[in-house]
């Protein structure tokens, strides 16, 4: 987000981010594995894929409108690209 000028393309970007495959607790890549258990089954696997997603469109959504408020992107919320949470970056290295 830090690199696009426009609400639009933000969005656009968002979706992209929220659609893409993602690990889910229990599986090898899943970054918070300490703090989740597994799933019990294959269907509640594919409830909680499915809420994650949505979880992600709507959050990317809100975010998007929050940081483009004025048609520009606002340095004030830009600034949290380069912090950690946990010891963790949500920026691409």
């Amino acid at each position: 987000m830090s690199r696009i000028t426009n609400k639009e393309g933000s969005e656009t970007s968002m979706h992209q981010l929220a659609i893409k495959p993602f690990s889910l607790p229990g599986d090898r890549g899943f970054p918070l594995n300490s703090f989740y258990g597994t799933c019990q089954n294959k269907n509640e696997k594919e409830r909680l894929k499915q809420y994650i997603t949505q979880l992600r469109e709507e959050v990317g959504y809100r975010l998007t409108q929050r940081v483009y408020r004025s048609g520009r992107a606002d340095k004030w919320w830009l600034v949290f690209t380069k912090r950690k949470f946990l010891n963790m970056s949500l920026a691409k290295n």
